[in-house]
Formats: structure tokens, sequence, C-alpha cells
């Protein structure tokens, strides 16, 4: 069976279920008995840059209540592996391919190679456009991140405020590639792939682009708008479409930096429970996973990571980052109301998930020089750009982020970070909630983003045909479970690169050559990364080297040393 009985233990019931409530895990089946319904409506949750214990049901502090009983109720995968980065997983969700196989190995600058050409395939068909195939309408509200945007913020802001007209020889992004052009019947979101919360640049609805309305007087709040639009795109669907399944996909930038957030929704026992440090969260977090049983705290706590020594430049950051991710709960929580309050719960697979590991990403006043920030906000104030010690991150004239060192504490157990192919960078929280389906469980198998796709296209009915490598996350049958356990995961962004296999990963950090050193670990005893075995085991290293380089010819890698000047003049 999927279920990972632990999970009915005593002890994760008394950790988890005071802030969950009154539900308990199932401790046998984790699949309720058959019962006759249509198709579900599906709804993804995608988190941005989320690490992997921020939630309560993966060990965090930060109150998720939402999330959590939906975690207890559902099934809570505990060895879901993304793409490492914004731009892959994404493509990855959305066309149940590899990024490289879509043009999309990268991010949305075209590097030359047909892998790396920064927009998304045309000739490959996406999971809205499948849906529709079989009856679903498609509703997104959030980040798109597929296609090249190229108006810096500064720019846009000139427009919206009439000071400059916009050019009339170019737009700045292909109306091809937008996501009401690639199957959804909605849309309101951010096309680049990261915005000023208080004041998002590349917004659009549908196929125009709009402004934030009630910028200038702090009215407005991306991740607020997110839902609100989902939730009116879903009440016009349920009135004028009753009988039709519906897709909704909402793609939250939460918590991605900047560090934005409204005053009210600070709370003061964050800031004291984050004076220890990180070295000090990350051991509260490892303990919780223990208490919870998580499969997970079985393996080593990596070392802490050499920025873990360093001074933070406040605990105000963190304090500001928890309350982005309660923000993330809180939208959950209006979306599960929405449909409970409708009679829609018990037929809609809900999934929460991450786009991976936590950013290392050190905000400085480099990106404003470069026109990655913003230099105003909607107001016309000045915007500090950079973590300065004497500037407290939160509001809307502030762009700032965590740092290193906070990251490695929220990707607990796990080092390094997104961008990176060790677990740090393509380990994320995953949760499926489907009353008319799923009860209570756990699976502790090697899941994958390449799974979603095929998943949800066997949910919607039928199946999803011979042309994709993902396996169907609900599958429970002996012959289905083995062809998890025996199958090859395959990663490749930056030079970095990985293979899953066998018991074992292979990976490799990459050091500026065409052939930077390969890693080896025991998947079994060691997820986290702590004992590299390619000294000991040549054999294995040499037999999966080749195997994943294999897998790369056939999806059209090149060496990120013939890409890298061309990627770093890119803004």
């Amino acid at each position: 069976m999927i279920v990972n009985k632990e999970f009915g233990s005593p002890a994760f019931r008394r950790i988890a279920l005071p802030t969950l409530g009154v539900l308990l895990l199932s401790s046998c089946g984790g699949e309720r008995a058959a019962v006759e319904h249509g198709p579900p409506n599906i709804v993804v949750v995608l988190a941005d840059d989320l690490g992997y214990s921020d939630l309560g049901a993966y060990g965090g502090e930060i109150a998720t209540p939402a999330i959590d009983r939906l975690a207890a109720d559902g099934r809570l995968f505990s060895w879901f592996l993304t793409q490492g980065r914004c731009v892959p997983s994404r493509a990855t969700l959305l066309t149940g391919r590899h990024p490289h196989e879509v043009g999309l190995a990268h991010m949305t600058t075209d590097l030359g190679p047909p892998a790396y050409r920064g927009s998304l395939a045309e000739d490959v068909p996406t999971l809205p456009e499948l849906l529709r195939e079989r009856g679903y309408r498609n509703y997104m509200a959030g980040k798109w991140h597929l296609t090249p945007y190229d108006r810096s913020p500064d720019e846009e802001q000139a427009i919206r405020l009439g000071e400059v007209e916009p050019s009339s020889a170019a737009l700045p992004y292909n109306p091809n590639d937008l996501p009401t052009a690639r199957g959804f019947d909605r849309f309101y979101g951010t096309i680049p792939g990261f915005s000023d919360y208080w004041n998002p640049h590349g917004l659009f609805e549908d196929d125009r682009p709009v402004a934030p309305e009630g910028a200038g007087d702090g009215r407005y709040f991306y991740t607020d708008a997110i839902t609100e639009r989902a939730l009116a795109f879903l009440d016009q669907h349920v009135e004028e479409r009753p009988n039709a399944p519906f897709f909704l996909y909402a793609a939250y930038t939460t918590p991605h930096w900047p560090l934005h957030a409204r005053e009210e929704d600070l709370v003061e026992e964050d800031r004291a429970a984050y004076r220890e440090g990180p070295a000090a969260l990350k051991r509260q977090r490892h303990e919780r996973q223990r208490q919870l049983e998580l499969p997970v705290a079985r393996h080593p706590l990596p070392p802490d990571d050499p920025a873990l020594a360093e001074a933070d430049w406040n605990t105000r950051g963190m304090q500001v980052y928890a309350a982005q991710v309660r923000d993330l709960d809180e939208a959950v929580g209006r979306l599960v109301d929405w449909l409970a309050a409708r009679g829609l719960l018990e037929n809609t697979l809900l999934l929460v998930l991450s786009d991976n590991g936590t950013s290392l990403s050190h905000v400085t006043d480099r990106w404003r020089e470069i026109g990655l920030t913003p230099g105003r906000t909607a107001d016309g104030r000045p915007v500090v750009v950079g973590n300065q010690a004497d500037v407290l991150p939160g509001p809307a004239d502030t762009f700032q982020s965590y740092g290193r060192a906070w990251a490695h504490a929220t990707n607990t157990p796990f080092r390094l970070f997104k961008t990176y192919v060790h677990e740090g960078g393509l380990a994320a929280p995953l949760i499926a909630h489907w009353p008319a389906r799923l009860e209570g469980s756990s699976d502790d198998r090697p899941r994958s983003m390449l799974d979603l796709l095929p998943t949800l296209l066997v949910v919607a009915g039928g199946e999803p045909g011979g042309r994709y490598e993902g396996l169907d996350l609900f599958a429970s049958t002996d012959e289905a479970l083995a062809r998890v356990d025996a199958r090859r995961l395959a990663w490749e962004h930056q030079g970095n690169r990985a293979l899953l296999g066998g018991g074992y990963k292979l990976v490799s950090l990459h050091d500026g050559s065409e052939s930077s050193r390969w890693e080896l670990y025991r998947t079994d005893s060691d997820r986290t990364e702590t004992r590299d075995l390619a000294a000991e085991e040549p054999e294995t290293v040499e037999a999966m080297a080749a195997e994943w380089q294999a897998w790369a010819d056939r999806v059209g890698i090149v060496p990120w040393t013939q890409l890298e000047a061309a990627a770093r003049t890119a803004r």
C-alpha cells in the first residue's frame, strides 16, 4: 500500500492535531471505498520558493492550520522532487515533460539551443489544453513565468503614470505565449518571474496588461488579489456552467522575495522565535520532524552551512517571511471554505506544493542598477533595494530577502537551495486532498513533478498515453508501486546534474568545468547527502554517470560552460 503507517502514529496525532483540530489520520488504507462521482474539480495551489520545513505538517513553527488540515485528511508526500527552479518546474507541471524538451531548461531568456529557447514550445500540449478535451473549463490566477517579459518595473510604472507612451515598435511579450493562448479560459496574474507584492509589474487580465487597482493608496496586495480573482472566476463558473468540472491553477508568488507584508500581519512572537538564529531554527525544526515521525527525520542532519556562523542582519526578515507563509495558508483556507460552502469539496482534488526549495538570493542594490527591481513605489516614494541592517523589510518602499543563512534553515533537513539539484533545491512539500477518494495517509516513495500531469489526466478520465514518463501518484497496485521504485529520475540545471534510482543518488555541483565531480549517496539512509560514497563505489558512479549522459543526450542538454556567458548578460 502507499500509506506509511507512521503518520497515523500517536506521535503524529499528538504533535500535529492540536494545530489541525479534531481530524485524525487513518493508519491504514489511504484510499476511500469507490463511490460514483463525476470527474473531480482540480485545484493546484503552487507556492513559490516555499521551504521543505516551512509548513506545520513538515516540521515548521509557522502556524499553517488550513494546509495542515488538508495534510491530516489527505495524503502527505514526504519525498516529492521538483525541477529545482521556478521556470523548469512550472514547465514540467504544465506539460508533463522535462523542461529541456519544451524549451525551458533555464529561464525565460533565449540562450540559443532548442532546450534553452526561453519560452514554452508551441507544439507541446499543456495541461489545460488536455483537460479542455475532457470537458474542463480552466482558470489561472498568479505567476506564469513561461515566456519572456521585456519591460522593467520602472518602465512600466512610468507608462502607468502617463509619463511616457508605450513603445509602438514591439510588444514586450508574445501574445501567443500568454496563459489564455495555452489553454486557460481566464487569467489574472503576472507574466514575469517575481513581483513587488504592493505594485506588481507585468500584471495581466486575460490577454491585456492592467494596473493593480488600489496600489497607489496601499489597498492592493498581490497575494490577496490572486485569491480574490480566482474565487471570482469560480463564482462565474458555477453560475454559468454548474455541471462542468473546472481546473484552477493558483500560482502564488508567496513566499518568494521581496519580503513584503502588511504591518498588521506581523506577529511579534515570530520575531522572538527567530532571535536564536538560523542554526537554532534548523535544529528545532528537525526535532519537530522527529516528533512527527516524518521519514526524513531518520536521515542524518547535515553540518551547518558556513553562512550559519554569520550574524543575521536582523530577525525582522524572518518575521515578514513567516507572515508571507501565513498569507499562503490563509489563501488556501479561503479556497477550501469556498468549495465547502458550495458542496464541492468532496469531489475536488486539491494539490498544495512548492516549485522548488528555498532561495539563497541576497538582494543587493546591483539589482536596481540592472533594472530588476522597482525604483519607486506606486505613490512615488523611492524604494530601498538591498538587505540593509538599518532598513526593516515589509513595507512597499523596501525590496529585500532573507539570504543564505535562513534559507538553509527553512530547507531543513537538506542542504543547498533552489537552482541546485541536491535535495535542498529539489525537495518540496506536496499535499493531496480529495475526500471522495483519499483519507489520511502518507507516501514516502520518490515522486516527481513529472507525475503531476499524467496523474491529473487519469483523474479527469482516461489514460494519459505513452508520451509521458511520469507515473500516477494514486495508483496503488503492486505493479504500479514497483514501477515507482524501479524508475530513474534525472535533472540538470545550470550545469548541476543528478540521477536518482536503484537506492542511490548521483549528483554534481557545477564548478565551472564540463566535468564537475560526481558525488554518490545512499537514498535509503542518507537522503540528506552527508556521506559521499563516490570514492568507495567508483563502478556505481561510472554506471550511473553513463545513464545520466544518455538521458542528457536525449533531452538536448548543452554543457553549461557554453551558455554561461549568455545567461550572465541576460537581465
